[in-house]
């Protein structure tokens, strides 16, 4: 818990030295449930063109929406958790 807060922390530390409009967010879920469409539109984004390799390439990844294991965690622990990351989970739209 304390690593993945770590992580955002330094991640947003390091996004907030560029311009907004040079920063496209992109969320892991949406990532793991529509590869293709958030690649398109991440090219989009960076003003590249896509080839038709791209999709190919991303399919040969097999990035899939993966169990999440938080789902099974106890109450306590989701409470532990959530105590420690609810800063950025909040900041986030995750609670």
């Amino acid at each position: 818990a304390r690593n993945w807060t770590e992580e955002v922390r330094t991640i947003r530390e390091g996004l907030a030295i560029l311009p907004t409009a040079k920063v496209m967010p992109v969320r892991y879920e949406q990532l793991l449930k529509s590869p293709l469409p958030q690649l398109n539109e991440l090219l989009r984004f960076i003003g590249v063109e896509k080839r038709p390799a791209y999709d190919s390439a991303i399919g040969r990844l097999g990035i899939s929406e993966r169990r999440e294991s938080w789902k099974t965690w106890t109450a306590q622990q989701l409470a532990v958790v959530t105590k420690i990351q609810s800063a950025y989970l909040q900041s986030l739209n995750y609670l």
